[in-house]
């Protein structure tokens, strides 16, 4: 089970409990009491962490909402579930983790694509350079032809 682990992503962020607060627009205290157990993370809560961070934490939702019975009425979530190992159980943050090591190797393997098409223009360049060299004598020597039979032609 996703247990979204506060103090460790405060942590990563290298934030002291303040300065993290007033990034999300929370309370210091709010953040203290969830880092301690005493508080449920709310939705609204990963919410304000999702837009102060610009990360998407919708995996960690699903978790933090009322537990349902067999019969599927939901059950209001209450202190004995704070004393749960289930809220105690930290998630460390291997998930965020993860998907920043994948976005890094995607950047990398975009980034050795463009060097291997800049490598790639820059052989081509030379052969480019004598064609359009080639074309521009083609050219000039046919401007020359032009203005010599004009001129042949006013005598």
């Amino acid at each position: 089970m996703k247990v979204f682990d506060l103090k460790k992503f405060r942590g990563s962020t290298g934030l002291n409990q303040e300065e993290f607060a007033k990034r999300i627009l929370r309370s210091q205290t709010t953040v203290s009491r969830i880092e301690k157990g005493e508080k449920l993370v709310s939705d609204k809560f990963l919410d304000a962490v999702s837009k102060g961070f610009s990360i998407d934490l919708e995996v960690y939702k699903s978790y933090n909402q009322p537990t349902h019975d067999t019969a599927g009425h939901s059950e209001k979530i209450t202190d004995s579930h704070f004393t749960s190992n289930q809220l105690y159980h930290k998630h460390d943050i291997t998930d965020l983790e993860h998907r920043y090591i994948l976005l890094l190797e995607e950047k990398k393997k975009i980034e050795n694509e463009h060097h291997e098409l800049y490598k790639k223009m820059q052989s081509l360049e030379p052969s480019l350079v004598a064609e359009n060299n080639e074309l521009l004598k083609k050219l000039t020597s046919q401007n020359e032809l032009i203005l010599n039979l004009l001129n042949g032609e006013k005598k």
